[in-house]
């Protein structure tokens, strides 16, 4: 099994992305850091621990989820989420080569208020398109089809 999590920004140039091969109890893990234009790989090994007790911390208490409307899509999308912590929420659409073609910021959500993001995809050319919601409890990603090929 793999796990993927990685964290950086293309303003500094700089990025970090770690990557763990696991299968039972040991693995090994990888640091890939880039920074001033320097590719560094680290391996470390590791054990996979399962926590006794999950109700109990509050990192698994929290559904973290987002609905996408309609699917498929015509002009316009609406993204909806309602989370039960506060955030700064940054909602991306990418096309299948990665790139963002909508980036809104959304600072200050207070929890518990339902929010509904309408986005305009007219330009979007009817192609199959990613939604990424990205909350300081992690990233969801969803895949969204066009209604149609020819409009």
């Amino acid at each position: 099994m793999y796990t993927v999590a990685g964290s950086g920004s293309c303003q500094d140039d700089s990025a970090v992305v770690k990557v763990y091969e696991y299968t039972g109890v040991y693995g090994i893990g990888y640091s890939i850091d880039f920074k001033d234009s320097c590719l560094s790989r680290t391996k470390f090994k590791i054990r996979v621990i399962e926590c006794e007790d999950k109700g109990k911390d509050s990192r698994f208490e929290s559904s973290f989820d987002f609905s996408a409307y309609p699917v498929p899509y015509g002009k316009e999308v609406s993204i909806a989420f309602d989370f039960d912590f506060n955030t700064d929420i940054l909602i991306q659409v990418m096309d299948m080569r990665g790139m963002i073609l909508e980036d809104i910021n959304i600072t200050d959500y207070v929890k518990n208020s339902e929010s509904v993001k309408r986005i305009d995809l007219s330009d979007a050319n009817d192609q199959i398109l990613f939604i990424k919601v990205s909350t300081i409890r992690g990233t969801v990603v969803k895949k969204i089809v066009p209604s149609n090929k020819k409009r």
